[in-house]
């Protein structure tokens, strides 16, 4: 086991009428991370760039890798990421986050981090990125 954040699609129309402006703010919480990501994690390095675009958002840690995060307009699935707290962990939790705001009850997301502690940088992320939004 690691450390996971988990979600769920519930209605696909929904979803896929969030995706286009999520695929937009994901490209600035990654910018803004400014994390080293890549598309596929290895212990050697950089295996591609992150695919941020209308099929899906899946990008991994660069040298400091764990389980992709994979993020797709087409689905209703239950999904998680095992992230285990490394330094990606900020782009998917805040990926995450504002997925949930914008797309309302048609996404539901839990991790077996706390709120109050270990998704604090992906709050403060997110509210640096879209002060006026809760």
């Amino acid at each position: 086991m690691g450390y996971t954040h988990y979600w769920r699609i519930s209605s696909a129309t929904d979803w896929q009428k969030t995706w286009p402006q999520l695929v937009l703010d994901a490209r600035l919480i990654i910018e803004a991370a400014d994390v080293p990501l890549t598309k596929y994690g290895t212990k050697s390095g950089r295996e591609g760039e992150p695919e941020i675009s209308d099929q899906a958002i899946y990008l991994n840690g660069d040298y400091k890798s764990h389980e992709s995060f994979i993020l797709e307009p087409e689905t209703t699935k239950f999904s998680f990421c095992k992230t285990a707290r490394k330094q990606y962990d900020i782009v998917v939790s805040s990926i995450l986050l504002r997925a949930s705001q914008l797309a309302g009850t048609a996404i539901s997301v839990s991790s077996d981090g706390t709120w109050d502690r270990d998704w604090k940088p992906a709050q403060r992320l997110v509210k640096e990125l879209w002060p006026e939004e809760e």
